[in-house]
């Protein structure tokens, strides 16, 4: 009984965290099939309080703000997933690749990581953003060429223990090239740590994301939770910010919330994987 609460209680974090992001996931998808207001139709019933119709209310154009809470979401999950997997894919091949081959090619990719560590990541965001006023997939591509080289490293450091291993070792004396020694040796090896730098990655996109629309800097059509934000400060006199930004923020959180759950216990699974190691 205290064994299945031992492990009850380190996994609960993945069950919710996985849990609600798979139903994130989910409504990301099905949202377009939901049969909601188009977002960006106005009317003339501005600033209406929750009904039947508008569950949410109207905002200051006559917008259902329900329909774009929903949208802004899909867009900051989208953003988040596509930015942890290419940035993670990234991280994964060049901190694999350095560590294995070694030589004048490890010492590049890392000379090449530390002038992308020395840049301010969001600054260049703010830079960039403020010139081009990216689209989805601009941001996403910029978001996640300006966040794989810290993942770089300490993937790099963990594949140097695990290629010391006696199972590597002969694999390699037997003719494994590095494709055979990542696919069966390396990977599976260091799993863990590429499923939490990709829940790094996504957190990050987040933020960014939201901060960047926020403050104006990405495509006037996307809808995004950062625009909405935004458009609800300037309303907090009235009464319609209860439903226009709490909402907003609440669902924000609980977005973040979730990946902190799957990154937390990725966290305590990589620990316990490196004492198992040690031992």
């Amino acid at each position: 009984m205290r064994m299945s609460r031992k492990i009850l209680e380190k996994d609960i974090f993945v069950v919710v965290g996985a849990g609600c992001f798979l139903c994130f996931i989910i409504m990301a998808i099905i949202i377009p099939f939901m049969g909601l207001s188009p977002p960006m139709d106005s009317s003339k019933e501005v600033l209406l309080s929750p009904s039947k119709e508008h569950i949410l209310g109207t905002n200051d154009i006559g917008q259902d703000i329900f329909s774009r809470l929903l949208y802004g979401l899909r867009a900051s999950i989208f953003t988040s997933v596509f930015v942890g997997m290419i940035a993670t894919f990234i991280a994964t091949i060049l901190g694999t690749t350095a560590a294995l081959i070694g030589g004048i090619f490890d010492r590049l990719i890392l000379r090449l990581c530390d002038i992308f560590l020395a840049l301010p990541e969001f600054i260049i965001c703010l830079l960039v953003a403020s010139y081009i006023r990216p689209s989805g997939i601009t941001l996403i591509l910029m978001i996640s060429l300006l966040n794989w080289q810290g993942p770089l490293k300490v993937i790099r450091s963990q594949v140097m223990i695990c290629k010391e291993n006696l199972s590597v070792y002969a694999a390699r004396t037997f003719g494994g090239n590095t494709i055979y020694l990542l696919k069966r040796h390396i990977l599976p090896e260091i799993f863990p740590m590429i499923m939490a730098t990709f829940i790094r990655n996504a957190r990050i996109a987040v933020f960014m994301e939201v901060s960047l629309s926020y403050l104006g800097l990405v495509d006037p059509k996307a809808i995004s939770l950062g625009r909405i934000m935004n458009n609800a400060m300037a309303f907090t006199y009235l009464d319609v910010w209860k439903w226009w930004l709490l909402p907003v923020g609440v669902v924000l959180s609980l977005f973040l919330l979730t990946l902190s759950y799957i990154g937390y216990y990725l966290k305590n699974k990589r620990n316990v994987c490196l004492e198992e190691r040690k031992s």
